[in-house]
């Protein structure tokens, strides 16, 4: 499938609550800035080395699939259905579930 659909991006940075809160606020901003860059630069990253797969594919004649809207909404549709169910598992994966389902919503490829 090109281009995907089916993930969405994640970057995540864990510190420690009580080191973060120990930080100066000015540090705070630092932080807070580098990790939203970080994050930035690695969803351009991974466009940029798609686009690069493809590309590659294509030139050995691989022909890539494109659903369209419809499709994608039913396939993501279905695929809810396993995402509530994993989301029953823990509090953990109900929180995954939850924001993955929150990011796509935001982009409004969910209702």
């Amino acid at each position: 499938m090109y281009p995907g659909f089916h993930s969405a991006p994640a970057a995540d940075v864990a510190i420690n609550m009580g080191k973060w809160n120990a930080l100066p606020d000015d540090v705070k901003v630092i932080v807070e800035v580098a990790t939203k860059e970080f994050a930035r630069d690695m969803v351009q990253s991974i466009i940029m080395d798609d686009i690069a797969a493809a590309d590659a594919a294509m030139s050995q004649g691989v022909t890539l699939i494109n659903w369209s809207a419809e499709e994608r909404t039913r396939f993501r549709e279905v695929a809810m259905i396993e995402w509530e169910a994993f989301g029953d598992k823990s509090p953990l994966a109900r929180k995954l579930v939850d924001s993955q389902v929150a990011f796509l919503k935001k982009l409004h490829l969910i209702d």
